[in-house]
């Protein structure tokens, strides 16, 4: 498992511009890496955006969080984080993809995971801890 660490500078609502921020790639397989990208910004309604984006050769996939009938589910814990809460994933629409008779939800190639969370009241600076769980398949799946 590989815990992505992002700072998120959440500066009063309005008072600076979005500015996205990343942290570096961090390698889960050979050819294949994640990071955790975001913006600076607090919304009205009191929520921030930043997402999970994994680079993958074309021919490599990985799962949704319902996989289907085999692979692994790609999975997110942000429970370490501070300052945030109510975390709502917003899953972009998988391929559904059948082969040797099974049913399965996949990305191939790159991916971008984008991500709500409503920043906790009073908060200024909001730290996020993410551990990340995922299949990186080919002709074999590898957990990372």
């Amino acid at each position: 498992m590989k815990k992505l660490w992002l700072v998120l500078l959440l500066i009063a609502a309005f008072s600076a511009p979005a500015v996205a921020i990343e942290t570096d790639w961090v390698e889960i397989s050979p050819d294949a890496s994640m990071r955790l990208i975001a913006d600076n910004k607090v919304s009205p309604d009191g929520t921030t955006r930043f997402a999970l984006e994994i680079k993958m050769p074309a021919s490599v996939k990985t799962y949704w969080r319902i996989p289907g009938e085999g692979g692994l589910p790609l999975r997110l814990d942000i429970t370490g984080s501070e300052g945030l809460e109510a975390l709502q994933i917003n899953w972009p629409f998988p391929l559904r993809e059948k082969r040797y008779g099974l049913l399965a939800h996949v990305y191939y190639g790159d991916v971008v995971i984008p991500f709500t969370a409503r920043v906790a009241p009073g908060t200024q600076t909001a730290l996020v801890q993410a551990e990340v769980n995922v299949g990186i398949c080919s002709d074999i799946c590898i957990p990372a």
